[in-house]
């Protein structure tokens, strides 16, 4: 532990009505950091139990120096407690401060936990991940003899919400200057408050998209954003990523000369709240040295100046004007500029609909799903096994190590697309809004290219095509034509939507939970609202899937017991068919390859003939007949002994003539899965 400052800056004392907190000693003027701290104590976040917890913890205060024990014992703590072990876990869950880098970890300080909070804060703290210290700067001038304080929630709660959380979490009624304002102005405060978290909302629903298709309404609430801070009194992080979008923004428009600016402005903030050391202020200042650098400058060129362009000798107002845009008030009766590019966009520049060929029409038409956004519905009858739609990928990616190198290499990708396929990729959903949109939108909608593949396409029509749990429809990669297909794999009626399915199969209540994580949707197909009774039924037909599967696919008992691997996909079959109404496409062609590789490793050539063809005939229904793997099937059912496993046993050893003739279909079935043996 230890100040960044030879000379103390503050001290710790008592509080009224707050028991001991820092306060000044001197006048401490605005971006000084007031101390910079090491952990005593460490919290390794969600990855242990709670007696695992209190056993780490126990153990790190018994290491403790004398002093440094009084000083942690003597910390308020919240929680009742029977024991020392349960003190200490309720000492920590009272005053521990987040490790930002990794923000289920936490730590307890000697001095920064004695900082106490107040909802106009007047200091900022946070972790420096750089020289691994908790640091505290102050926001704005502390004067001699005032209590340095930070604020324990989010800034941009009202104030009800605020006395809520800390009336819960904290166990005290804050009675800051905020939060004792009269009603007039403190409705007047958490009005502005609501209004950042509002566009907060609004942006993120915008994402990738409102940069660079609309980046002028996006600009205009990064503007409202900023007065609102300004208004409120607050410069702290919120601000400076509100400058940061800004500068982003402006970036992605090849606008170089706004860009530095707002980058200036956000590596100015950040010195302030966090530091010159700190990551975000290093990053910002380096940005603002060349803002060309940014991973998607140039993304459009809609804005284009030079970095140094900015206009010279402008009143501070007029300059604000400029740099955000800001259309200038029409007087009454004044003309509109008909070739205003802002107020009458070309129409080349007005967002799209998504574009797509006109041959695809053919079978339907994108329009908005109830309750699902858009989604493809059939404008004609559709039969079974009809391919509906066969489709390139914008672009492809693989899998990258974090989150900001995938932003710089889609961001790569998305520069050498035309800017009706920039459109395309940027109207797509996006389930994770934030600092990088472009990786948001490849991670709710990429489509892996094969079963196992880890590299992924983006489509700009296949991508809107919804979820059932009981699809009518299938996609796949063909890998020769270098395209995802979607094929019907039941009738589809003119007026019925197209579904495909996100999920591979598994009961209600882990499935819907995944879509709801990965996809950000409670899914209400016609399966999730069956009645209780049906569905626990359904749930059990899934279970019972799931079992089967595993047990066909253990290559053990395929070699020792076939007679029950191979009854086994005789159940499958049933089950699969009472799931599925008769339409569980690729696992019906699954299951018959699985039926004829046992027959064909133990050299019954007549059986692994006959469930060839079915696999075969199931997966031109999903795939089509150019298929790679309905293409490989369709040689194995022509010559099973090409297969791999041939020979492997003798056991059942038949020739491909062998296959019975004039039997019926019973009689049929039962030969072929062996019944009766």
């Amino acid at each position: 532990m230890s100040s960044s400052t030879s000379d103390r800056i503050y001290c710790l004392q008592s509080v009224p009505g707050k028991g001991e907190g820092l306060v000044a000693v001197k006048k401490i003027t605005k971006g000084t950091r007031i101390l910079s701290e090491e952990p005593i104590i460490t919290i390794p976040g969600n990855k242990l139990n709670i007696k695992q917890l209190q056993i780490s913890i126990y153990q790190q205060v018994a290491t403790l120096s004398e002093p440094q024990q009084r000083a942690f014992l003597s910390m308020h703590n919240i929680h009742p407690y029977k024991d020392a072990a349960e003190q200490y876990l309720g000492i920590v869950r009272t005053n521990s401060l987040p490790t930002e880098a990794d923000e289920d970890k936490g730590a307890i300080f000697l001095e920064a936990c004695r900082i106490n909070h107040a909802c106009d804060n007047n200091a900022q703290k946070s972790w420096n991940e750089k020289i691994k210290r908790h640091t505290v700067h102050a926001l704005r001038d502390i004067d001699k003899g005032e209590e340095i304080t930070i604020t324990y929630l989010s800034p941009l709660k009202n104030r009800t919400a605020r006395q809520k959380a800390l009336q819960e979490r904290f166990g005290f009624t804050c009675l800051c200057h905020l939060c004792s304002l009269p009603p007039e102005q403190s409705q007047e405060s958490d009005r502005r408050l609501e209004e950042i978290h509002r566009l907060d909302g609004v942006i993120d629903q915008l994402g990738a998209e409102g940069v660079l298709v609309s980046p002028l309404r996006t600009l205009s609430y990064f503007d409202q954003q900023v007065r609102l801070y300004n208004e409120q009194g607050r410069e702290d992080v919120g601000f400076a990523q509100a400058l940061v979008n800004a500068a982003q923004l402006a970036i992605a428009n090849s606008d170089l000369a706004r860009g530095r600016i707002f980058a200036e402005r956000a590596a100015s903030v950040w010195k302030t709240t966090l530091g010159g050391d700190s990551t975000e202020a290093i990053k910002h200042g380096a940005l603002a040295q060349d803002p060309s650098k940014y991973e998607i400058y140039g993304m459009s060129m809609k804005w284009k100046t030079k970095a140094d362009k900015a206009p010279q000798g402008l009143e501070p107002s007029d300059f604000e004007d400029w740099l955000w845009r800001r259309e200038k008030s029409k007087q009454p009766g004044q003309t509109v500029d008909f070739r205003n590019q802002a107020t009458f966009p070309g129409f080349n520049d007005l967002p799209h609909e998504n574009h797509i060929g006109p041959e695809f029409y053919k079978f339907f038409n994108v329009q908005p799903v109830p309750d699902k956004g858009k989604g493809l519905v059939a404008c004609v009858n559709i039969d079974k096994g009809k391919r509906i739609l066969s489709e390139k990928p914008l672009f492809t990616t693989s899998n990258w190590p974090s989150m900001s190198l995938m932003e710089s290499g889609i961001a790569a990708k998305l520069k050498e697309l035309s800017k009706t396929e920039q459109r395309q990729f940027l109207s797509l959903h996006n389930n994770f809004p934030g600092k990088h949109p472009f990786s948001g939108i490849v991670k709710t909608n990429a489509l892996p290219c094969g079963p196992d593949s880890t590299i992924g396409g983006v489509y700009p029509t296949i991508c809107l095509i919804n979820h059932s749990c009981l699809p009518n429809a299938h996609n796949n990669w063909n890998s020769d034509a270098k395209c995802e297909t979607i094929h019907a794999i039941r009738f589809i009626k003119a007026g019925e939507e197209i579904t495909i399915s996100y999920d591979k199969g598994s009961p209600s209540s882990s499935r819907r939970a995944h879509l709801n994580s990965a996809f950000g949707f409670d899914c209400n197909c016609s399966v999730c609202i069956l009645p209780p009774a049906d569905l626990q039924a359904s749930d059990a037909r899934r279970r019972q899937i799931q079992l089967l599967d595993e047990a066909i696919g253990d290559p053990e008992r395929v070699m020792k017991s076939p007679e029950e691997s191979l009854a086994d996909c005789h159940s499958l079959l049933q089950v699969l068919e009472d799931e599925y109404k008769g339409n569980a496409g690729v696992l019906i062609a699954k299951l018959y390859y699985d039926a004829f590789q046992i027959s064909i490793a133990h050299g019954d050539q007549a059986r692994a003939s006959a469930f060839a063809e079915r696999a075969f005939k199931s997966r031109v229904i999903c795939e089509g007949e150019d298929s790679p793997e309905t293409q490989r099937i369709k040689s194995l059912k022509e010559n099973p002994t090409g297969h791999r496993n041939f020979g492997a046993s003798n056991r059942w050893k038949t020739s491909k003539r062998s296959i019975p003739k004039g039997l019926d279909n019973s009689g049929f079935e039962t030969w072929l899965w062996r019944e009766g043996r």
